[in-house]
Parts: structure tokens; C-alpha cells; sequence
């Protein structure tokens, strides 16, 4: 996140007294366009009247829907994992990844892996 290198010296209204840049700092990004600014404001809008309506869309959902809309969503994560390939390692990035592995007990196995079913939550589709 860029912060400009300014001090606000004293706030009168909206005119502000800042110090003088020195030759090491950056230059402040140029002051929003007016296109901008109204492009800002209409997501802003969008966003305000979007959610409550999402919210109550959602409150008003019978279980039944909720439960079809798990399973979708399910499926559609299930088509996703199998069009991902693995990550192509180098040796040296292998060797990177199993050296912290030899600080692990005896039988802890596999950091990373297939998701696998945990108590209290549905189970995983394979």
C-alpha cells in the first residue's frame, strides 16, 4: 500500500499545510480522475444494495435449496480438482520442501494431500 512521505501540518477546513518533499521521497500519485472517482462510487452503490438483497435471498431459502446448492457446488469443486495438475518441481525445490519434513514425528504423514473427512463436516466427495 503506498503512504505518502507528507505531514499534515495544520487542518484548516478541507485546505491542508504539508512540509515540502525532500529529494528521497516519492512523488504522490496523480489526484483521481473524475471518471474514476464516479466508477468508485457506482461499485459503492452496487455493492450497498447487493448484499441486503443477497442476505435475504439467503434467509429466505428453504433447507432443501441450501442442500442442492451444496451439492452443486460441490461437484463443480470436484470437476476443478481434476483439471488442476500438480506443480512440476525441480529436484532442488523438492529437497527445499522435504527438508522441514525430517522435524516432523515418526507417522505424521502427508503435509499436503487430498482433502481428507473430518469429524462435523460433510463428507468429502472422491
Amino acid at each position: 500500500m503506498w503512504v505518502p512521505k507528507t505531514q499534515i501540518v495544520l487542518v484548516i477546513g478541507y485546505s491542508r499545510l504539508r512540509r515540502p518533499l525532500s529529494k528521497g521521497d516519492a512523488e504522490p500519485p496523480p489526484p483521481m480522475k473524475r471518471k474514476s472517482r464516479h466508477v468508485v462510487i457506482m461499485s459503492l452503490c452496487y455493492w450497498i444494495l447487493h448484499r441486503p438483497l443477497e442476505l435475504a435471498v439467503l434467509v429466505l431459502h428453504s433447507e432443501e435449496a441450501k442442500e442442492v446448492e451444496i451439492v452443486v457446488l460441490r461437484h463443480q469443486l470436484h470437476v476443478l480438482n481434476r483439471q488442476v495438475k500438480g506443480p512440476v518441481l525441480k529436484p532442488h525445490e523438492r529437497a527445499l520442501l522435504a527438508a522441514p519434513s525430517r522435524f516432523l514425528p515418526k507417522g505424521a504423514g502427508p503435509l499436503v494431500g487430498p482433502p481428507r473427512d473430518r469429524p462435523g463436516l460433510a463428507p468429502c466427495a472422491s
